[in-house]
């Protein structure tokens, strides 16, 4: 009886730990790379939508000072056109130090979770250690 009872823990921590090394090999860099791409591409795109309206903004702008013709208010509305302009490329320019900094913190959490996962990992192992412990206490 306690023969089965111990080969059943055997296996469900050999389990246990089959299944922390499945997680382990689960988080791959291709992962990391997607995870990080994502959150830079959310950034970007509310800070693009800013920029966009306020683009729209100053081309009705523009286009209500063309129709008056009044020359110093589309000349305004110009240079503030490119200052936007200019954000803009900024932002893609801005894309591979972002991209690398979501990489860093995204292969920090894989670590932090890789961690966790060998842990409970260990703790299988021991349960193990200790259930044949028990039997040999047990039999002995």
């Amino acid at each position: 009886m306690w023969v089965i009872v111990f080969a059943v823990v055997l296996l469900g921590s050999a389990w246990t730990v089959l299944r922390a090394w499945d997680g382990l090999t689960q988080v791959t860099e291709t992962g990391v790379r997607r995870a990080a791409r994502n959150r830079v591409d959310l950034r970007e795109s509310s800070a693009l939508i800013d920029l966009l309206e306020r683009k729209e903004g100053l081309l009705a702008e523009g286009f209500a000072a063309a129709e008056r013709g009044d020359a110093a208010a589309r000349e305004r509305v110009l240079a503030a056109l490119d200052g936007v302009n200019g954000d803009i490329a900024r932002l893609e320019e801005e894309r591979p130090a972002l991209l690398a900094g979501e990489e860093a913190r995204e292969r920090g959490l894989a670590a932090l979770l890789r961690a966790a996962e060998l842990g409970f990992g260990v703790l299988g192992a021991a349960g193990a250690g200790y259930a044949l412990w028990l039997f040999a206490v047990s039999v002995l």
